[in-house]
């Protein structure tokens, strides 16, 4: 079975939302229960904010995914740099 690079960010954003919609409904039916404690509703929210805050801050960094190091990936560009020979002056 072929596991996903959870290294990258597109992919670190999905865990995110998956753990957010995840809190989300556990929050939602933490409050619809009547006879759940105080304290259940406090952990639920507390972790779908903490999980709220970590979506946004990974959704405002912004950027390309991470390079990756293969051989074969990517292209190369070398810029050179000629300088002109001082003519000298008799």
């Amino acid at each position: 079975m072929n596991w996903p690079d959870f290294t990258k960010r597109s992919s670190a954003i999905v865990v995110l939302l998956a753990l957010d919609v995840f809190f989300f409904l556990c929050t939602f039916t933490a409050y619809m229960l009547p006879h759940a404690p105080d304290d259940l509703r406090k952990l639920c929210a507390g972790a779908f904010g903490t999980a709220s805050g970590m979506l946004a801050l990974a959704l405002k960094m912004g950027g390309p995914d991470t390079p990756t190091t293969d051989d074969t990936a990517g292209t190369v560009q070398q810029t050179t740099i000629v300088t002109p020979t001082p003519e000298v002056k008799p």
